[in-house]
């Protein structure tokens, strides 16, 4: 009679946990995008950063540019599971948070699109070794890179 208790238990206790979409290991994660960057290809006296964290439901980012100590841009970014797709969302810079949907993920990179933003219209993040390449562009000629450093803490 003990044994059918403890095994009741177990399915109990095992069948109650759940899992958060992020970490579905069929749909890769982002988790190299978590810390704190700094752009090393921008203009002369302008601090380009951002910074990544891991929230309940994806990442949670803020990038800005300051120029002489002033804040010049800010905006907030996130990156959200969505069924199995990743979306990448904006706030900041327009009235409304812009939205952005992946069309390819892999273990070190991503490619969020939405055709109908003017610009940009493609985001891509990729890892190269302790840097991120982050291209926006029109999906065409007309691209931006911010290469970042990781900023050891």
């Amino acid at each position: 009679m003990k044994g059918i208790y403890f095994i009741s238990l177990l399915l109990l206790f095992g069948c109650g946990t759940t899992t958060n979409e992020t970490e579905d290991a069929s749909v890769p994660n982002l988790n190299w995008l978590v810390g704190d960057w700094i752009r090393t290809n921008g203009d002369p006296g302008e601090n380009t950063h951002e910074n990544w964290t891991k929230t309940e439901d994806g990442y949670s980012g803020n990038a800005y540019t300051i120029i002489k100590g002033d804040t010049v841009f800010q905006e907030t970014i996130k990156a959200y599971l969505a069924g199995k797709q990743w979306h990448y969302e904006v706030s900041g810079p327009n009235e409304e948070p812009v939205t952005f949907t992946s069309s390819s993920v892999t273990d070190s990179s991503f490619t969020c699109e939405n055709p109908t933003n003017e610009f940009p219209q493609t985001i891509q993040y990729s890892k190269d070794g302790d840097c991120i390449n982050a291209i926006i562009s029109n999906g065409g000629d007309d691209a931006i890179l911010f290469r970042y450093e990781r900023i050891a803490n």
